[in-house]
């Protein structure tokens, strides 16, 4: 059975975190609310954990009839989201394109984390190199 053999890689922190980050799966496939919310928590303590490189919030909108007078009195308006609001709004808003993520900066960064290929190995570092030939793969190794 598939989940017999399969269980080690399907409870792996990497591949839920790759599956709830993927706006086609997030937490659909899993029929277990208790689940479900294991995966929500993590992927809410991953968002904590992420650090942007700049600030989340909305870029500040100047009016170009205020005088040096009146910006004395007027203060940024910082919207903060918070990882838990995040990560809610994530799950509850429909759609299955990677589109989806560009609303949500925190989750769009751990989804390529968690979603891109990992190279490794000496092919890796040497582009072009490629041997499509298992002959001439024996030979380069």
């Amino acid at each position: 059975m598939i989940k017999d053999r399969f269980a080690s890689v399907l409870d792996s922190k990497d591949a839920l975190m790759a599956a709830a980050t993927m706006a086609k799966f997030k937490v659909r496939w899993l029929k277990d609310e208790k689940r479900r919310d294991t995966v929500k928590t993590m992927l809410i303590s991953e968002c904590r954990a992420w650090i942007p490189e700049e600030p989340l919030g909305r870029p500040a909108v100047q009016s170009p009839a205020t005088s040096s007078h009146n910006d004395f009195f007027e203060f940024e308006e910082e919207f903060s989201c918070t990882a838990e609001t995040e990560v809610m709004e994530y799950f509850k808003l429909p759609g299955s394109d990677w589109e989806v993520l560009s609303r949500f900066p925190r989750i769009k960064e751990i989804a390529k984390q968690y979603n891109t290929i990992k190279c490794t190995g000496r092919k890796a570092f040497q582009p072009g190199q490629y041997c499509s030939d298992p002959k001439e793969e024996q030979a380069v190794r």
